[in-house]
C-alpha cells in the first residue's frame, strides 16, 4: 500500500485560521491523545505486551508518523477503529457542546450543516483572492445528511480542511461515526466505483497482530453509511464530557473550584485578586499556581466565561446584552469580539443554529 505523507500545509492553515481558538486547541490536543493511542498499538503489534498507553507524542509530525506505520500494517479500517475510539475523549469547544446538545441525528445533521455554512462564509470574509473565496464558498452541503429514514450517510472526504492530509478524512470519519451508538447499528462503505459493503465491526475487540484478516479496500474516498435505527451517543454521556477544559488545565480539582466561584451581583469581571479570596489563596500565591500549569487566570477564566457563555445561549432566552453583563464582559460588542476569536462564531450565530428550524 503506497501511502503519501505529505501535507498541503497552506490550505490547513486557511481552514483553521478561523475556526477559533478553543476548536484549535481542543483538537490538537485530541490529535496528540490519538497519537499516543496508535503508538501503543504499533508497539504492541511487535510484541507479546497488551498495549500500554504512555504517550510520548509531543508533535503532529510524530502523530503522522505513527499514523503511517499503523495504515501500512493495519490500513486504513484500522485507523478508523482507533478514531472511534479515540473521539470518546472529546472535550469542550464550542461546536462539539452545540453537537452534544442535539437530540437525534435529524438535528445533530441540521447543526453540523449549519456550522459549516457559517465556518465557510467566515473563511470567504477572512481572505480576499478570488482563488481563496471560490475555495471558502465551496462548503460540503452533503458532508453529512439523513439519506433514509433510518440511514445517516458521512462524506468526510468533502471537507476541505480532511482533504489537506493523506489520511485526513479517515480521522474526520472515525469523529464523525463516534457521534452514534454503532451497538445496534451497522456501519457501511461506500468506495466511489464498486459495491457498498459492511464494515467488520469484529475488529473492535481486535488487536493489530490479528487485525490483517479484517482489510478491505476501504479507502479515504469512501463514504460512511450508518444504518438500522441509528442513535446518538453522545446523549449517553454525561454532559460534563463536552464541557470539560481538562484537556488544557490538568488540575481538574483547582479547575473545578474555580467554575464554581461565584460571580459578581452587579455583573462585571471576576478579578484575580476576588477569585483568590474566595479559593483562600493571596493573589500571588494562585498567580504562580496557575503558572506552574502553563496557564494563567486571565486565560482560564476567558475559556470559562466562553464555556458558561455556550450553555447560557442553550437553556435561556437571555439577550446578549444580558449575557455580556452575566458573564462581565463590558458590552455585547465584547462578548462578539471574544466569541468569534475563541469559537468561531458570533453569539448570535451560534443561537441561530441551536434554535434553528428542524433543530
Amino acid at each position: 500500500m503506497k501511502i503519501d505523507a505529505k501535507n498541503t500545509l497552506d490550505e490547513q492553515a486557511k481552514s483553521r485560521a478561523t475556526l477559533g481558538e478553543s476548536y484549535r486547541r481542543q483538537w490538537d490536543s485530541w490529535f496528540l491523545q490519538l497519537g499516543a493511542r496508535i503508538q501503543s498499538a504499533n508497539q504492541a503489534a511487535g510484541s507479546n505486551q497488551k498495549p500500554q498507553l504512555t504517550p510520548r507524542i509531543e508533535t503532529k509530525e510524530q502523530v503522522d508518523l505513527e499514523i503511517l506505520k499503523l495504515i501500512q500494517q493495519g490500513g486504513y479500517e484500522r485507523l478508523l477503529q482507533l478514531c472511534i475510539r479515540n473521539a470518546a475523549d472529546i472535550h469542550f469547544d464550542p461546536v462539539s457542546f452545540l453537537l452534544s446538545n442535539a437530540l437525534t441525528p435529524h438535528q445533530l445533521v441540521r447543526r453540523w450543516s449549519l456550522c459549516l455554512k457559517v465556518q465557510t462564509l467566515a473563511r470567504q470574509t477572512h481572505f480576499s483572492s478570488t482563488t481563496q473565496n471560490q475555495h471558502a464558498a465551496d462548503w460540503p452541503e452533503n458532508f453529512i445528511e439523513i439519506t433514509a429514514p433510518e440511514e445517516v450517510t458521512i462524506r468526510p472526504f468533502l471537507s476541505p480542511l480532511a482533504r489537506s492530509s493523506s489520511f485526513g478524512p479517515i480521522v474526520l470519519g472515525g469523529v464523525a461515526c463516534a457521534l452514534f451508538d454503532l451497538q445496534d447499528a451497522t456501519l457501511w462503505y461506500q468506495p466511489p466505483l464498486g459495491t457498498t459493503r459492511q464494515l467488520d465491526m469484529t475488529w473492535a475487540s481486535s488487536t493489530l497482530k490479528n487485525f490483517k484478516a479484517h482489510l478491505s479496500n476501504y479507502t479515504p474516498e469512501c463514504a460512511l453509511i450508518i444504518s438500522g435505527q441509528p442513535k446518538l451517543r453522545l446523549n449517553c454521556k454525561s454532559s460534563t464530557q463536552v464541557t470539560d477544559l481538562s484537556h488544557m488545565f490538568p488540575d481538574r480539582r483547582l479547575l473545578q473550584h474555580l467554575l464554581q466561584l461565584s460571580t459578581p451581583r452587579d455583573g462585571g469581571h471576576l478579578t484575580l485578586r476576588s477569585a483568590a479570596k474566595q479559593l483562600g489563596f493571596s493573589p500571588r500565591s494562585l498567580s504562580r499556581k496557575l503558572t506552574a500549569l502553563n496557564s494563567s487566570y486571565s486565560e482560564i477564566s476567558r475559556y470559562i466565561r466562553l464555556r458558561k457563555s455556550c450553555q447560557t445561549l442553550a437553556e435561556s432566552p437571555l439577550s446578549l446584552d444580558e449575557l455580556a453583563w452575566q458573564q462581565g464582559y463590558s458590552d455585547r460588542h465584547h462578548l462578539s469580539r471574544e466569541f468569534r476569536h475563541l469559537g468561531g462564531f458570533t453569539p448570535a450565530n451560534y443561537r441561530d443554529i441551536l434554535h434553528s428550524r428542524c433543530s
